[in-house]
């Protein structure tokens, strides 16, 4: 084929992509629009970390509210003795919060077995073992510390709770208020559970009420939302907050209004509105509700041992307690049952739960109602079909104005919605469309700018040169400088005392002198398959794994380190018969992963590497001055060789590192027997032990040449120990 007919269907092929642009951007947004009604785990993850970003930029500004936590914190126990307590000092509690006129006791604990602690129990243990018999003619009943607490939970308000979970064991616990169902039953769309851990049922029984204290957490573990509903057994049973404001209200029956599955658009009737007595929940299809976190208050909690001990009513306590809701649970380090949450990664669940009552009573809750989605899906496509429209009509310039506009508004919409309506409107999706559709419709307008800059090029080549060619037809706004993470391994060199000697050195001498070493050790790198990155003076820096990928980049790059050695040892003998003083050359290797890439500007840019692995790697070659070695390679690097021996130096603690950089040295084949460096590694193990003085000193009496043996001997004799080594 022609060079001509080549560009005829070139230039045909480029039509079409522009003529049929606005077609494939709206393509490519149906495709979004429908994965975002799939609701893939990726796109709830994202939309959940803006909600969480929200949370964290604007939390709820505390308030006081008629809710308190009784702490069982590490001074409660250290005051009152470890968990579990005996039940009668459960139930001494309990009366102390009902004396200070608390409205309503929710205990985020379960007491699922006996108190062994009872007289009672450790009574009837005894006559099982046969130590001893029943006092004849006994009248006087032991105490039983289970049935103190159930008459301390009759006394009081007390709301028990329960936990749910995913295994069967044919427990129903105690469903103490009424559920009054105004619709279908929408037992189908809560979370459903087979299993439950209930209280005794003498304690279930004297509580007022009885609720669930499970959450449920997002993929990532994450508590952003609390059920206030659950399903058991086909039976709805209410959440401990449930409950406690119910029983705060005298409530004996709990509302729920359903919406039917011709409602719904389809899947089982599900929870429209909740309701006690005069409180309308805000809450989920699934029964649950948004929590809207504050930062940590003190004021929220008061110690359990603050309650525990005096005797009568506390002045100061009694404004805390009378007419409130009262959580005990605890957060003592061991007991307490951590939770993440967008503001903190370790909060107590008693926390959660209490946070969730003060919105609820405070009407100050996040909500999330079914028109977000819908409203979401419309604006992605209008913002970009307009996009796409005005990139289409009046180019990139316009139409990335548009999409910044577009996101700018969109993210301000949303961020609006949450901080004065509370409502979670996701700023993730619509941009994504925006960018995804705006983004086609920019690769089509490249196309199209390729296809002139083509006929630029064939029109002009003939009476210009390649170079102004080029220059007329590439637009320098259109450079995207780029990279990617890859694992690289990287070589530092330096000369010693290089630039002390220039100061004496005639001009003609040191270029000759110094091009022949850098022509000798570039062509090493080359010669492994490495790249020379820089050259800086007399040092070179060279990167391996880029940009050409070698499988094997540790095991050539130590291979190029040891033919450097060899050829800078020759060149430097060679000098010297000439006359020039040059030093040894030390050299430096560590691999880790990087960013790689071009980097710079419209006037000039480099390939290279930018990363805390080429640090570590220069790090390393200016330690050989301290250890008195030539080569460092860093473990990283050797745990990629095969084939290749290395003794080991120590576990380096550079510049700037707060982990040692475990360091190794390689063997050269003709340097070292393997008897030496078999005598080297088993004095080496002994360094941390009290006969590595001793077993290092014999071998340097022998080794008197060997750089690290003299190393650890010198270290030894000044009093350090072990294989760290601070490097200066």
């Amino acid at each position: 084929m022609s060079k001509t007919a080549m560009l005829t269907k070139w230039n045909a092929f480029g039509a079409r992509l522009v003529r049929h642009s606005g077609l494939a951007a709206c393509i490519v947004l149906s495709v979004a629009i429908g994965l975002r009604v799939a609701d893939t785990s990726l796109l709830q993850a994202a939309r959940l970390a803006v909600f969480d970003a929200y949370q964290q930029a604007e939390p709820r500004e505390y308030q006081a509210a008629p809710v308190r936590v009784i702490d069982i914190d590490e001074a409660t126990l250290a005051r009152h003795g470890q968990w579990p307590w005996p039940r009668r000092k459960v139930a001494h509690l309990i009366n102390r919060l009902h004396e200070h006129g608390a409205a309503a006791i929710g205990l985020d604990i379960v007491f699922a077995e006996p108190d062994r602690t009872s007289p009672t129990q450790l009574l009837e243990s005894l006559k099982a073992d046969g130590l001893v018999e029943a006092p004849a003619g006994e009248t006087k009943p032991w105490p039983d510390y289970d049935a103190e607490l159930a008459t301390a939970f009759t006394e009081a308000r007390v709301v028990s709770s329960f936990g749910l979970h995913g295994t069967n064991n044919n427990a129903s616990p105690a469903l103490r208020a009424g559920i009054a169902i105004i619709g279908d039953n929408p037992v189908n769309s809560l979370h459903r559970y087979a299993g439950a851990v209930t209280n005794l049922p003498a304690l279930e029984n004297a509580a007022i009420g009885n609720g669930s204290f499970s959450v449920v957490s997002e993929t990532d573990k994450v508590i952003r939302r609390v059920p206030l509903l659950a399903a058991l057994n086909g039976q709805i049973y209410p959440s401990l907050i449930v409950e406690m404001l119910g029983v705060a209200q005298g409530a004996d029956t709990i509302g729920i209004r359903s919406k039917s599955a011709a409602q719904g658009m389809g899947g089982p009737a599900s929870v429209n509105t909740l309701r006690v007595v005069l409180v309308q929940v805000p809450v989920e299809r699934d029964g649950q509700t948004w929590v809207h976190y504050t930062e940590h208050q003190p004021a929220r909690s008061i110690p359990a041992w603050e309650i525990m001990e005096g005797e009568g009513v506390n002045p100061d306590l009694l404004p805390r307690l009378r007419g409130n809701l009262v959580l005990v649970g605890f957060s003592a380090v061991g007991l307490v049952d951590l939770r993440s949450t967008p503001l903190n990664p370790f909060e107590p669940g008693v926390n959660i739960h209490s946070q969730v009552l003060e919105q609820i009573i405070l009407g100050d809750g996040l909500t999330r109602p079914v028109w977000t989605t819908p409203a979401e899906l419309g604006g992605a496509a209008f913002l970009a079909l307009i996009a796409v429209w005005l990139i289409a009509k009046r180019g990139a310039r316009w139409g990335g104005a548009a999409v910044a506009v577009a996101i700018t508004g969109w993210l301000g919409g949303c961020w609006y919605a949450y901080s004065h309506e509370q409502l979670l409107v996701d700023a993730t999706f619509p941009i994504l469309a925006i960018l995804l559709s705006a983004g086609l419709a920019a690769a089509m307008a490249f196309a199209r700018t390729e296809r002139e800059k083509g006929q630029i090029r064939a029109a002009f080549g003939q009476y210009l040169s390649p170079q102004l060619v080029n220059q007329l037809a590439d637009d320098p706004s259109s450079l995207k400088l780029g990279g990617e993470y890859r694992e690289m391994t990287f070589l530092f060199t330096d000369l010693q005392g290089f630039t002390s000697m220039t100061e004496g050195m005639a001009p003609d001498v040191l270029v000759s002198t110094l091009n022949g070493y850098l022509d000798g050790m570039c062509s090493i790198v080359m010669d492994h398959g490495g790249a020379v990155d820089k050259i800086v003076g007399d040092a070179v820096h060279a990167i391996f794994n880029a940009p050409v990928e070698m499988p094997d980049h540790q095991a050539q790059v130590v291979k190029c380190a040891l033919a450097m050695d060899v050829f800078a040892q020759a060149f430097v003998a060679r000098m010297h018969a000439e006359g020039v003083p040059l030093g040894i050359t030390r050299i430096g290797v560590n691999t880790g992963p990087v960013i790689v890439g071009n980097f710079g500007g419209n006037q000039r840019f480099d390939y290279t590497a930018h990363g805390d692995a080429i640090n570590t790697a220069a790090r390393l070659e200016a330690a050989n001055k301290q250890l008195g070695t030539r080569i460092c390679i860093s473990g990283t690097t050797v745990a990629g060789c095969q084939g290749i021996q290395f003794r080991p130096i120590g576990s380096l603690m550079l510049r700037g590192k707060t982990i040692g950089v475990p360091t190794f040295e390689p063997i050269q084949e003709t340097t070292l027997s393997d008897e030496d460096i078999q005598a080297y590694r088993e004095a080496y193990e002994t360094l941390d032990t009290p006969a590595g003085a001793e077993t290092i000193t014999r071998l340097a009496a022998n080794n008197a040449n060997d750089p690290l043996v003299s190393l650890h001997a010198t270290r030894l004799e000044q009093g350090e120990a072990g294989t760290e080594i601070k490097i200066a």
